[in-house]
């Protein structure tokens, strides 16, 4: 019996820490002096959605790493190379610029912070 209380005891404070935590990633970061650009790619959708002044979330790491975030680049010159290496369409994907900074929102190629997608940058 002491065995099952400390197993719900468990369960429950990872529930209570994972809501927490993804409560707080749902939160985009948007950074107002920012010296090094971030660039994702997204659907293209994204660019009627934008024109129609509605807010776009790109998430960051999520669910103990599991998820490790939207896609980063510090040019469109490298997610140019990415869509063309990985053979993305331009009919179907575009590249987004996003409100975060490089060198503070990004880890090893994806985004650590959700942000907002800010404009198309292709």
């Amino acid at each position: 019996m002491h065995y099952f209380k400390k197993i719900i005891l468990i369960t429950a404070i990872l529930i209570v820490y994972g809501i927490i935590e993804f409560k707080s990633k749902l939160t985009p970061v948007v950074r107002f002096n920012i010296e090094n650009h971030i660039y994702t790619i997204g659907d293209k959708s994204y660019s009627s959605s934008l024109k129609d002044q509605k807010n776009i979330i790109k998430f960051g790491s999520m669910f103990f790493g599991l998820y490790p975030g939207g896609l980063a680049f510090s040019s469109v010159k490298e997610a140019k190379e990415y869509m063309r290496k990985h053979e993305l369409s331009v009919d179907k994907w575009s590249i987004y610029l996003l409100s975060g900074d490089y060198k503070l929102d990004t880890q090893n190629g994806f985004i650590i912070n959700s942000m907002i997608v800010t404009k198309e940058a292709l």
